[in-house]
């Protein structure tokens, strides 16, 4: 962040007593634009450093600008920059650099060569003011808030950007485990309503893995969508949600200068049933909200995270920190640059520290959604979808430099298979082909005229039961493993909603391809053949005895349950089809039809009582059993319904 030397100001109100000293936290001026492609010869490499004048340290993300033109930069962490473009006829290029707290400096670049650019700082200097307001930072934060759908972009967007994710063994982030780098294109919804989402698309990844990537036992996901959920006004977090507003505590505690108007900067503080804390930069001319500094504490964080710490192996997250700023551009206010840092431990000891950085670089009114297959999803692991890497790509465009550290790894990865798989990555690769599916299926079923009589010790009855119609609800579920793009294995169950009523399991081999796309979005065929033991019953009733024994076994109660039982192996071919919702799930609808073979019929006698019923079974041409029916099979279940998801992992 750009720094100046501290000025004293002279504040009154009931914010302020008498003379205090600040140490102006400052603002980056910038939004960088359009990455630019080498177009043939024409094209010239511009690189430097900015540079405080007084200091002579390096100014980080100070704004680059092309003179004329929509298209420039930002300097990396380090003050350094670089620049793709034509230059003129000296060779040259002429940009303008600006940074919160220093004045707008023109420069002529140099292709070819280091470029220093010295930027001189611009101290505010404030006369008394009179707060009359009883509680005016509380007063600021709500206009604020209420300015955003006037500030911001009020139509759909999609903005170009450059991410920069890791994983790092250090908190100075010296030692990756891995390093990602990617230019997006993202949807960006109007901000006059909240949004925390939208679809995303990688024009081009590049990585870096470290020989460290075998030791870390967990991937993140994420990462690509931080142009979104990183974007603290769009999506309301904290303080700008007015539901929780009230529930913070406010100070103005000093007053910089943006673009020739004051900024004031807002501490805020959890108060009641609010999480976070930090710093909003307001521009009293406009009211627009500038930058969003936002910290989640251990136990805070827990709470916003909530539902994937389980995934961490053990680990709790130490801290969540935003650094969220936004720029003014002809028509409005606009994302301009995102950063993210988290910490994890595992006992007492902090392992991983992650950052995301996101910097937006092109906007335009969105004409056309990123089209389904090639978007990549939230929860997909950035890690494992890169793809190839093109170092002709990297090179011809502008990107927010690299530091030196990351621009060794990145070289040391280029020469060497950037793709190559870790152990974990091995194991989630297998992982990523399994899938599940769970549904509910319909069983239409032809029970036929049946006679049983049952005579054991004191303990016996007789029923007839007349042809008639049943239809059995079920709950269902696969779990299914692609061997190829193709061919799926799997084991599949059935299990009535009415307690044993009709349970079946199966073994599964099915052919699956895709067979049209309707609104972007691909549909599947699946022919498979199920192979597997059913279980069908029907309830005759329940009778009261003294207790039984059956077969050697004991039934104690007071009650038993009889139930006719017909159990087979069976045949099911099926045809399923499934349309995607996202990569990670489809909707499907199942038909299948039965064949069975090696049929056995007899009787359950079943314990009635709440837990740990003890059952016995008692097969057809049993002594004391006489099992007549009208039909071969006495149950007569010949087709299969079934709808619902399918999960992938």
């Amino acid at each position: 962040m750009c720094s100046i030397p501290r000025s004293k100001l002279s504040l009154k109100g009931p914010f302020t007593k008498g003379d205090l000293w600040f140490f102006p936290t400052t603002h980056i001026i910038f939004f960088a634009f359009l990455f630019f492609p080498a177009l043939g010869f024409s094209q010239q490499l511009f690189f430097g450093n900015i540079i405080d004048e007084a200091s002579h340290k390096p100014i980080p993300y100070a704004h680059i600008l092309i003179d004329g033109t929509n298209s420039g930069t930002v300097s990396n962490e380090q003050g350094r920059f670089k620049l793709v473009h034509a230059p003129n006829k000296a060779n040259e290029l002429t940009v303008r650099v600006s940074c919160i707290g220093y004045k707008t400096t023109s420069a002529k670049l140099s292709a070819a060569q280091n470029n220093s650019i010295v930027l001189q700082a611009e101290e505010a200097v404030l006369q008394e003011v009179v707060v009359l307001a009883h509680d005016y930072a509380r007063e600021l934060v709500q206009k604020a808030v209420a300015r955003i759908a006037e500030n911001y972009a009020n139509q759909p967007e999609m903005i170009s950007g450059f991410v920069r994710n890791g994983a790092y063994q250090d908190a100075g982030n010296l030692i990756p485990y891995y390093l990602i780098e990617a230019v997006i294109e993202a949807e960006k919804g109007s901000y006059a309503g909240e949004t925390k989402s939208g679809h995303v698309k990688v024009i081009q990844a590049r990585k870096y893995e470290a020989q460290t990537l075998d030791s870390l036992d967990v991937r993140f996901f994420g990462g690509q969508s931080v142009a979104h959920w990183g974007d603290l006004v769009a999506s309301r977090r904290g303080p700008l949600d007015v539901r929780r507003l009230d529930g913070y505590d406010y100070s103005i505690i000093d007053t910089l200068m943006y673009d020739g108007h004051d900024l004031y900067q807002v501490e805020f503080s959890p108060g009641r049933k609010v999480a976070g804390t930090g710093m909003l930069y307001i521009q009293e001319a406009s009211l627009a909200i500038v930058k969003i500094e936002l910290q989640y504490n251990s136990e805070e964080v827990a709470g916003v995270f909530s539902g994937v710490e389980e995934a961490l192996k053990g680990r709790r997250r130490l801290y969540g920190r935003y650094i969220t700023e936004y720029a003014k551009t002809a028509s409005a206010w606009r994302l301009s640059r995102v950063e993210y840092r988290t910490a994890f431990e595992r006992g007492s000891k902090p392992d991983i520290f992650l950052t995301d950085y996101f910097v937006a670089t092109n906007a335009t009114p969105l004409k056309a959604s990123i089209p389904y297959e090639e978007r990549i999803a939230y929860r997909d692991i950035f890690l494992h979808e890169t793809g190839p890497y093109d170092p002709n790509f990297w090179r011809n465009y502008t990107i927010v430099l690299p530091t030196e550290m990351e621009a060794a790894a990145f070289e040391k990865s280029s020469g060497t298979d950037t793709n190559r798989n870790s152990k974990a990555e091995r194991t989630m690769a297998v992982l990523s082909r399994l899938r599940m599916t769970l549904g509910v299926g319909l069983l239409p079923t032809m029970v036929n005229g049946v006679g049983v009589a049952f005579q054991q010790d004191a303990f016996g009855f007789q029923e007839q039961i007349m042809p008639t119609n049943v239809y059995e609800s079920a709950l269902t579920g696969n779990m299914e493993f692609e061997l190829s793009p193709n061919l799926i294995v799997g084991f599949a169950s059935i299990s009535s909603f009415r307690a044993r009523r009709y349970t079946a399991n199966w073994a599964k081999i099915g052919w699956e391809s895709q067979f049209a796309s309707i609104a972007t979005r691909p549909f599947y065929v699946d022919a498979s053949i199920q192979l597997g033991q059913v279980d069908q019953r029907y309830r005759f009733g329940t009778y009261p005895t003294d207790g039984i024994e059956v077969n050697g076994r004991k039934l104690n109660s007071e009650k038993i349950d009889a139930f006719m039982v017909q159990r087979a192996w069976s045949a099911m071919p099926s045809i399923r089809i499934s349309g995607e919702k996202t990569k990670r799930l489809r909707f499907f609808a199942e038909v299948g039809r039965y064949f069975f073979f090696n049929t056995t019929d007899g009787l359950i006698l079943q314990e009635k009582q709440f837990w740990f019923k003890k059952a016995a079974f008692v097969p057809a041409g049993a002594t004391g059993l006489n099992f007549q029916k009208s039909a071969e099979n006495a149950i007569n279940n010949r087709w299969y319904l079934n709808v619902g998801i399918m999960l992938s992992f």
